[in-house]
């Protein structure tokens, strides 16, 4: 099963309980077996899939209106797409080499 995480996707979001913000680490599988990777097509669709993923691992809440809460989703959010482009261009590159 083709899939990876944040090693591939792993997203630190800083959740404010106190005045102390404690740091939660998430992991999110997002498998990509289903799709052909060669295609931008395929690469959409597993660009898709990343940014669901980090948006569910870090907790984006469309609705919300605190702007701390909003920043911190949002760096949490840049964070983790940012870090699983390295998963997508280790899975793609064998892909894209033997075209």
């Amino acid at each position: 099963m083709k899939t990876f995480t944040a090693a591939s996707l792993i997203a630190t979001a800083f959740i404010a309980t106190t005045a102390i913000a404690q740091p939660v680490s998430t992991s999110i599988r997002v498998s990509y077996s289903d799709i052909n990777l060669s295609s931008s097509t395929g690469q959409g669709t597993l660009a898709r899939r990343i940014d669901a993923a980090a948006n569910s691992a870090c907790d984006v809440d469309f609705n919300q209106r605190d702007l701390a809460m909003i920043a911190n989703s949002a760096r949490c959010h840049d964070a983790a797409v940012s870090g699983a482009r390295t998963a997508i261009a280790a899975a793609t590159a064998p892909v894209l080499a033997s075209r």
